[in-house]
């Protein structure tokens, strides 16, 4: 089968979910967990008890910036909504500490999706200057279990061919009349 730019991109997709993409995933649920068990210390009990009883009555939010001083936020989204005054995004301040574990996973973060990006162009580009599914599995056996099967049809052509050739004969026998 021939490799197609279609083919190397939904490969790399692939190779690149099931490698680095778990480890992103992973990173990112760690982020929101930390994130919201710092805004959930300083949500009043309360205002927690009213706002889960009584939800429609509050506007909320699930982005949130993070700041520590004169430092630069660190923006994150949680995963459920909380309270908020302004119904698009919340401020806290937080411990140098908790900044500086919310720094190390904001800079992991970047440097996970920036290998993804150099990862998934470099396979991408591997597969397609390959060519065929046969040089893949000799050359880059790897990727070979992510090749989709010939029955997908995503290398066949999708050519009406029938439908081409019905209007072609329709306007042929217009002409001749």
């Amino acid at each position: 089968m021939r490799i197609t730019k279609s083919i190397a991109t939904y490969v790399a997709t692939q190779i690149c979910n099931a490698t680095i993409g778990i480890k992103t995933a992973a990173l990112k649920a760690d982020t929101q967990s930390l994130g919201l068990s710092l805004v959930l210390a300083q949500i009043n009990d309360d205002l927690k008890k009213a706002f889960k009883k009584h939800k429609e009555y509050f506007q909320s939010t699930s982005n949130i910036n993070f700041m520590c001083g004169s430092l630069k936020s660190i923006h994150i989204y949680l995963p459920e909504n909380i309270p908020s005054i302004s119904g698009y995004s919340r401020n806290f301040t937080i411990e140098r500490a908790d900044y500086e574990t919310l720094l190390e996973f904001e800079t992991a973060a970047k440097t996970l999706a920036d290998e993804r990006d150099i990862m998934y162009s470099q396979i991408e580009s591997t597969l397609y200057s390959l060519g065929t599914s046969k040089k893949v599995e000799e050359q880059f056996p790897e990727a070979v279990m992510y090749l989709p099967a010939e029955a997908t049809g995503i290398t066949s052509i999708s050519v009406p061919i029938q439908d081409i050739r019905g209007m072609m004969k329709k306007y042929a026998d217009k002409k001749a009349a």
